[in-house]
């Protein structure tokens, strides 16, 4: 499949944009405020703190933001354990952006990092079928080094998508 077709594909299963565009712009401001917290200090932000964002019930605003599959939860349920494309669970894919590391949730979502906040991000990940190593450092969307210098290809296994996408696709 080529990579437009199957970007096309997966942004129907996940319309996080359409879904963004939908919310309140408290929520919207939240989303994007959990993106800016994972990408520069590794964490996202706390209950209280997307409360004090919102006006009101962080508690609330984060599960607002999960039934939109614009974030996932932590182990405990109530809490941020990422947003696409970055998570605090442990994964194959680790970014390293200027000092602060983190995960990807998938092989893709590593490579949409750096062309989203426009910043040099440097990936460490594995290869899932061989179990080879992979480095890429991307600024923007330019690769700037990549090892091994070829063959390297990302995939998306299809499937039926379950509580949320970061776990089944």
């Amino acid at each position: 499949m080529e990579t437009t077709e199957a970007l096309k594909r997966l942004q129907k299963i996940l319309p996080l944009a359409e879904r963004q565009r939908r919310l309140p712009p408290p929520l919207v401001e939240a989303h994007q405020a959990v993106l800016r917290s994972l990408m520069e200090y590794g964490r996202p932000p706390s209950i209280q703190e997307v409360g004090a964002m919102v006006g009101g019930d962080g508690g609330a605003a984060i599960a607002e933001l999960a039934r939109n599959d614009l974030v996932v939860l932590d182990h405990d349920g109530t809490s941020v354990g990422g947003a696409y494309p970055m998570t605090t669970a442990d994964t194959l894919h680790s970014l390293l952006i200027g000092e602060q590391r983190i995960n990807a949730m998938c092989a893709l979502d590593a490579l949409a990092v750096a062309p989203m906040f426009d910043t040099e991000v440097s990936i460490d990940s594995v290869c899932q079928l061989s179990g080879d190593s992979i480095c890429l450092v991307q600024k923007g969307r330019e690769v700037v080094t990549a090892s091994p210098t070829e063959g390297i290809h990302v995939g998306v296994r299809w499937g039926p998508v379950g509580n949320d996408a970061a776990g089944s696709l």
